[in-house]
Protein backbone atom coordinates (compact mmCIF):
# COMPACT_ATOMS: atom_id res chain seq x y z
CA UNK A 1 0.00 0.00 0.00
CA UNK A 2 2.62 2.55 0.58
CA UNK A 3 4.26 1.72 -2.92
CA UNK A 4 0.99 2.59 -4.22
CA UNK A 5 0.50 5.55 -2.29
CA UNK A 6 4.18 6.90 -2.83
CA UNK A 7 3.29 6.51 -6.68
CA UNK A 8 0.00 8.04 -6.68
CA UNK A 9 1.16 10.86 -4.54
CA UNK A 10 4.27 12.02 -6.54
CA UNK A 11 2.27 11.87 -10.00
CA UNK A 12 0.23 14.80 -8.69
CA UNK A 13 1.74 16.60 -6.50
CA UNK A 14 5.15 18.60 -6.84
CA UNK A 15 7.98 19.34 -4.82
CA UNK A 16 6.97 22.66 -3.98
CA UNK A 17 2.55 22.32 -3.62
CA UNK A 18 1.42 22.64 -0.67
CA UNK A 19 -0.93 20.01 0.70
CA UNK A 20 -3.19 19.84 3.40
CA UNK A 21 -3.64 16.73 5.11
CA UNK A 22 -7.46 15.64 6.66
CA UNK A 23 -7.50 12.93 8.60
CA UNK A 24 -5.36 10.24 9.14
CA UNK A 25 -1.45 11.18 8.21
CA UNK A 26 -0.24 7.21 9.03
CA UNK A 27 0.27 5.09 11.83
CA UNK A 28 3.72 3.46 12.92
CA UNK A 29 6.61 4.16 14.58
CA UNK A 30 7.90 7.94 14.28
CA UNK A 31 11.11 7.00 11.92
CA UNK A 32 8.50 4.72 9.80
CA UNK A 33 6.48 7.88 9.55
CA UNK A 34 9.31 10.00 8.71
CA UNK A 35 10.75 7.64 6.34
CA UNK A 36 7.69 7.62 4.18
CA UNK A 37 6.95 11.50 4.23
CA UNK A 38 10.91 12.02 2.91
CA UNK A 39 9.77 10.20 -0.12
CA UNK A 40 6.51 12.03 -0.59
CA UNK A 41 6.43 15.34 -2.54
CA UNK A 42 5.13 18.77 -1.04
CA UNK A 43 5.08 20.56 2.05
CA UNK A 44 2.42 19.40 4.72
CA UNK A 45 0.03 20.90 6.61
CA UNK A 46 -1.68 18.26 8.93
CA UNK A 47 -5.29 19.46 10.23
CA UNK A 48 -5.50 17.29 13.64
CA UNK A 49 -7.68 14.49 14.59
CA UNK A 50 -8.34 11.97 17.44
CA UNK A 51 -5.24 9.51 15.53
CA UNK A 52 -3.37 12.38 14.79
CA UNK A 53 -2.62 12.79 18.40
CA UNK A 54 -0.28 10.05 18.54
CA UNK A 55 2.66 12.69 18.26
CA UNK A 56 2.91 15.79 19.56
CA UNK A 57 3.12 19.18 17.57
CA UNK A 58 6.79 18.82 17.42
CA UNK A 59 6.95 15.54 16.71
CA UNK A 60 5.15 16.02 13.37
CA UNK A 61 7.52 18.67 12.59
CA UNK A 62 10.08 15.97 13.46
CA UNK A 63 8.73 13.86 10.82
CA UNK A 64 8.16 16.35 8.03
CA UNK A 65 4.89 17.85 8.83
CA UNK A 66 5.62 22.01 8.33
CA UNK A 67 2.20 23.08 10.29
CA UNK A 68 -0.09 21.31 11.93
CA UNK A 69 -3.58 23.28 12.88
CA UNK A 70 -6.05 22.19 15.29
CA UNK A 71 -9.14 24.06 13.54
CA UNK A 72 -10.76 23.83 10.26
CA UNK A 73 -9.59 25.57 6.97
CA UNK A 74 -11.34 28.14 5.30
CA UNK A 75 -10.42 28.50 1.67
CA UNK A 76 -11.73 31.02 -1.03
CA UNK A 77 -10.71 29.97 -4.78
CA UNK A 78 -12.63 32.13 -7.70
CA UNK A 79 -15.59 32.86 -6.01
CA UNK A 80 -15.99 29.46 -4.26
CA UNK A 81 -15.80 29.27 -0.61
CA UNK A 82 -14.68 26.08 0.80
CA UNK A 83 -14.50 24.42 4.67
CA UNK A 84 -11.49 21.25 5.06
CA UNK A 85 -12.77 20.11 8.36
CA UNK A 86 -11.82 16.45 9.49
CA UNK A 87 -14.01 16.93 12.91
CA UNK A 88 -17.00 15.05 13.78
CA UNK A 89 -19.94 17.35 12.15
CA UNK A 90 -22.58 17.52 14.64
CA UNK A 91 -24.48 20.38 13.39
CA UNK A 92 -25.55 21.22 9.57
CA UNK A 93 -25.60 24.54 10.49
CA UNK A 94 -22.44 24.70 9.57
CA UNK A 95 -23.00 24.18 5.71
CA UNK A 96 -24.28 27.33 5.99
CA UNK A 97 -22.73 30.37 4.11
CA UNK A 98 -20.06 27.55 2.17
CA UNK A 99 -20.37 26.15 -1.56
CA UNK A 100 -18.37 23.46 -0.06
CA UNK A 101 -17.34 21.42 2.95
CA UNK A 102 -14.27 18.91 2.26
CA UNK A 103 -14.06 16.31 4.53
CA UNK A 104 -12.69 13.28 5.53
CA UNK A 105 -13.40 9.72 6.01
CA UNK A 106 -13.73 10.73 9.99
CA UNK A 107 -17.01 12.46 9.13
CA UNK A 108 -20.38 10.51 10.34
CA UNK A 109 -22.11 11.75 6.80
CA UNK A 110 -21.30 9.82 3.55
CA UNK A 111 -23.05 11.37 0.42
CA UNK A 112 -23.96 15.46 -0.26
CA UNK A 113 -25.27 16.61 2.99
CA UNK A 114 -27.47 19.53 1.60
CA UNK A 115 -25.57 19.16 -1.31
CA UNK A 116 -22.26 20.39 -0.01
CA UNK A 117 -20.18 17.93 1.00
CA UNK A 118 -17.28 16.12 -0.73
CA UNK A 119 -15.17 13.29 0.75
CA UNK A 120 -11.41 13.54 0.27
CA UNK A 121 -10.49 10.10 1.27
CA UNK A 122 -7.95 8.69 0.55
CA UNK A 123 -9.26 5.36 -0.13
CA UNK A 124 -11.86 6.38 -2.16
CA UNK A 125 -9.68 8.27 -4.33
CA UNK A 126 -7.46 5.31 -4.88
CA UNK A 127 -4.80 6.95 -2.74
CA UNK A 128 -4.99 9.91 -5.57
CA UNK A 129 -4.54 13.18 -3.68
CA UNK A 130 -7.08 15.90 -4.97
CA UNK A 131 -6.17 19.17 -6.40
CA UNK A 132 -8.07 22.21 -5.10
CA UNK A 133 -8.83 23.67 -8.71
CA UNK A 134 -10.29 19.70 -9.30
CA UNK A 135 -12.77 20.17 -6.52
CA UNK A 136 -15.50 22.06 -7.86
CA UNK A 137 -15.17 19.92 -10.81
CA UNK A 138 -15.71 16.69 -9.06
CA UNK A 139 -18.33 17.89 -6.77
CA UNK A 140 -20.20 19.38 -9.84
CA UNK A 141 -20.33 15.76 -11.02
CA UNK A 142 -21.05 13.92 -7.85
CA UNK A 143 -23.88 16.22 -7.06
CA UNK A 144 -25.14 15.32 -11.05
CA UNK A 145 -24.64 11.52 -10.22
CA UNK A 146 -26.67 11.86 -6.77
CA UNK A 147 -29.66 13.79 -8.56
CA UNK A 148 -29.43 10.80 -11.25
CA UNK A 149 -29.93 8.11 -8.08
CA UNK A 150 -33.71 10.15 -7.56
CA UNK A 151 -34.71 9.56 -10.94
CA UNK A 152 -35.96 6.23 -12.97
CA UNK A 153 -33.31 6.67 -15.31
CA UNK A 154 -30.92 5.77 -12.58
CA UNK A 155 -32.77 2.09 -12.85
CA UNK A 156 -31.47 2.02 -15.78
CA UNK A 157 -28.03 1.88 -15.65
CA UNK A 158 -26.10 -1.03 -15.43
CA UNK A 159 -22.88 -1.93 -13.40
CA UNK A 160 -19.41 -2.93 -14.93
CA UNK A 161 -20.36 -6.88 -16.01
CA UNK A 162 -24.25 -6.59 -15.34
CA UNK A 163 -26.34 -8.13 -17.86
Amino acid sequence: MNEKIIKNWNMSIAAEDNVIVLGEMGGGEKEQLKELLNKLNGHFTLISKESNQNFSEEEWNEIGIENFWNVPIYFKWEDKTFLYFSLKISNEDLFNGYDLIVVDSHNPFEGMVKGKMLSVDALKWDYTPIDTENLWEIYNNMKEFESMETTEHRSEIKEEGEE
